[in-house]
């Protein structure tokens, strides 16, 4: 059993919802950060603001230098845009204009593995 089915198992059960999302750090002009020392440099403040802005139960780990993988447990769609809104806000306090963010998000429950269809 993966992850995802252990998830959806548990957010049947239990009503709940869970929701993946991806936060990426950008340069201006929501471009790429290709440069490692500044990846290195506004990545401990990125990650900071996320955990600052998660709630208790919430989880997160670094995907790479640049981008977070957040699991935000028994909420709605609405309320994860309020987190990362939160999260923009927590990077354009901390750097001026000079680092955007951006986010997918997609509930589990939508995630489906290639041998479940």
């Amino acid at each position: 059993m993966d992850i995802c089915q252990i998830f959806n198992r548990n957010m049947e059960r239990s009503g709940s919802s869970v929701f993946l999302m991806v936060c990426s750090m950008m340069d201006y002009g929501k471009r790429q950060l290709l440069n490692s020392e500044r990846i290195k440099e506004k990545g401990d403040m990125f990650r900071t603001i996320i955990r600052e802005c998660l709630r208790k139960g919430d989880v997160y780990t670094q995907y790479n230098g640049a981008q977070y993988l957040l699991l935000l447990v028994g909420t709605n769609r609405e309320n994860c845009e309020a987190v990362f809104r939160r999260i923009r806000k927590g990077v354009k306090d901390q750097t001026g204009s000079s680092v955007e963010v951006d986010f997918v998000v997609s509930s589990l429950g939508n995630i489906r593995r290639e041998d479940d269809v």
